[in-house]
């Protein structure tokens, strides 16, 4: 949960819209089928997840964060439906957003 209010208090500092909230999560499998049920609509994922997201659940890649902590570096990728043209994050009012890092999903209103 504190990764996620963290990036609310960012997004809020930045005077950014929409606002988010938070939803729990029990896994990376169960945030990749709450977005191909409709249920949440973006996730973040670890980048080795990215292929089963795509493969099992038809879900793209649309953002990225690259945290340079030495060698390895740690990449994050943030993916959607395919066919969902309001997940850019412009458009993200009204979306959920899982993270299963910390057990939860993020409410953008």
């Amino acid at each position: 949960m504190e990764k996620c209010i963290k990036m609310r208090t960012a997004l809020k500092a930045q005077l950014l819209k929409p606002e988010m909230s938070c939803h729990k999560a029990h896994s990376h499998i169960n945030c990749m089928q709450a977005i191909q049920s409709g249920l949440a609509d973006v996730t973040v994922l670890d980048a080795g997840d990215v292929y089963t997201a795509g493969l099992q659940y038809n879900l793209i890649p649309f953002i990225s964060e690259i945290y340079n902590l030495g060698v390895p570096e740690y990449y994050v990728i943030a993916v959607a439906k395919e066919e969902d043209p309001s997940t850019e994050l412009t458009y993200l009012k009204g979306k959920y957003m899982v993270y299963f890092g910390i057990w939860i999903n993020i409410w953008f209103q």
